[in-house]
């Protein structure tokens, strides 16, 4: 505020301010928070973001919020949920089938594009808040991966719910850690860093298990079949469809998935936390 009473307002790119800036903006304005943008977000799925689907409706498509149009489509059956009980009353997507997938798809119709990440930067952070009600007998399947022809890489839970597989260059490593349990609804971050070739999984706030020497250089997100919760088979550009194996059981949950193409700063990393464990209440 200067002296002459003037007030100026700066807003950043992400910010979701009404146009009707000065009166009280209708209910149906109001927004959910938006993650921290730094300079390196590459893919934002939140359920939240999703309008008109009634509870219980089928979605097949959820698009990507950042801005880069890296959409993802569903294999299987994904319910949404107007209120997960798991997720602070917020919306999440439900698989009902009996499991299922998310698969990125390069459309013709320009919907959404090819996901693309390469070896342009140090790495990558991947932040899931999700929910997996079944125990032991879900496992194996996986959070993130591209099925390429080389330079398969893929990383998610390996036979039971606290043991995780990482899989880069067609080496899989698999580790088990009583502190990471995929049943508990919650905040999933998965670090690779091919800069120390470390691999780092943490668990809401807490670092849990590292894979220590487990990340070569040669990998790429730019195949085509890049999937979530799934290993990405086939792709229909058209038909807007495609196929998966390693998929997520039943009744596997999803409320958002937020990907940064550069392994975060502690400080960055704990900002993002903030936001996601704010939003949905867990702990």
């Amino acid at each position: 505020r200067s002296g002459s009473n003037n007030t100026a307002y700066f807003v950043s790119k992400q910010s979701r301010i009404p146009s009707t800036i000065g009166t009280t903006p209708p209910t149906s304005e109001a927004t959910d928070p938006d993650p921290p943008f730094f300079d390196a977000l590459e893919l934002w799925l939140p359920v939240s973001g999703l309008s008109g689907y009634s509870d219980g409706a089928t979605v097949s498509h959820l698009p990507d919020f950042s801005g880069n149009k890296y959409g993802v489509y569903s294999v299987g059956t994904w319910a949404y949920q107007a209120q997960s009980a798991n997720f602070n009353s917020r919306p999440s997507l439900k698989i009902t089938s009996s499991d299922g997938a998310l698969v990125n798809i390069d459309t013709n119709d320009g919907e959404s594009e090819e996901f693309s990440h390469t070896l342009s930067t140090n790495g990558f952070t991947a932040f899931f808040m999700i929910y997996n009600p079944t125990a032991s007998s879900s496992g194996p399947f996986d959070l993130i991966g591209e099925n390429a022809s080389t330079n398969k890489t893929f990383f998610g839970q390996a036979a039971d719910s606290n043991d995780f597989a990482l899989t880069n260059n067609g080496t899989t490593t698999t580790a088990s850690t009583t502190t990471a349990d995929l049943t508990n609804a919650g905040l999933l971050i998965f670090e690779f860093n091919h800069t120390t070739n470390n691999a780092i999984i943490y668990q809401n706030n807490a670092a849990k298990h590292t894979f220590v020497g487990k990340v070569v250089q040669d990998y790429r997100f730019d195949n085509r079949l890049f999937g979530l919760f799934g290993r990405a088979l086939t792709t229909d550009p058209a038909a807007k469809t495609g196929t998966a194996n390693n998929k997520a059981p039943q009744n596997f949950e999803v409320a958002e998935v937020i990907f940064y193409e550069r392994v975060l700063t502690s400080a960055e990393r704990q900002q993002v936390q903030g936001y996601l464990l704010n939003k949905y209440g867990v702990i």
